[in-house]
């Protein structure tokens, strides 16, 4: 009988740097897909916030791609096919398959909680390794994680701006109430 207990995934702390690598590959991946399905879920709805989504599914392709480019010259092209649900308590994520698409205020909150996890998940990595080059790539999408609701701040005023906020707030109240399944 096969089991999908946690018993048959990895510690952390057991990852090759190549195995590492190849995890935030795959998370990265995973999250720009989450924020694109966030983006198409507030099209409609909120074409401010929309934006917002698409522009952090570009930083995470981005560094989706930082990553792969360094697992490339490291460790050649074959990429391990290693994914989050492999490794205990690395960087949870409700399937968005499941969901249904959800108020702007929970996509937001959503947001920022994966933000937080990968934060913290990408300075672990960075303790695991002993490659300057593997440790500073890491290091760097740890604080890109960190400032990334500043940058939602940021994009947030440029895209839309008090009256687009207050705009997006007064909608909300009178549609798009949807749930998790």
């Amino acid at each position: 009988m096969l089991s999908f207990m946690p018993d048959n995934c990895r510690a952390f702390a057991s990852l090759l740097e190549r195995e590492i690598l190849a995890l935030a590959i795959s998370a990265e991946e995973k999250d720009a897909r989450i924020y694109v399905e966030f983006a198409t879920w507030l099209e409609a709805a909120y074409p401010g916030s929309e934006a917002l989504f698409e522009d952090m599914a570009a930083e995470e392709n981005e560094h989706r791609r930082r990553f792969l480019d360094l697992y490339v010259a490291r460790f050649g092209e074959h990429l391990v096919p290693i994914r989050r649900e492999h490794v205990r308590r690395f960087l949870v994520r409700k399937p968005i398959w499941l969901m249904k698409a959800m108020p702007l205020e929970i996509v937001c909150q959503q947001a920022w909680e994966m933000e937080e996890s990968a934060y913290h998940s990408y300075l672990e990595a960075a303790k695991q390794t002993t490659n300057a080059n593997i440790r500073k790539l890491l290091g760097s999408p740890a604080e890109q994680e960190r400032k990334h609701a500043q940058t939602a701040d940021r994009i947030d005023a440029e895209v839309l701006g008090e009256d687009g906020r207050d705009a997006q707030k007064s909608k909300a109240h009178r549609q798009f109430v949807l749930t998790y399944v």
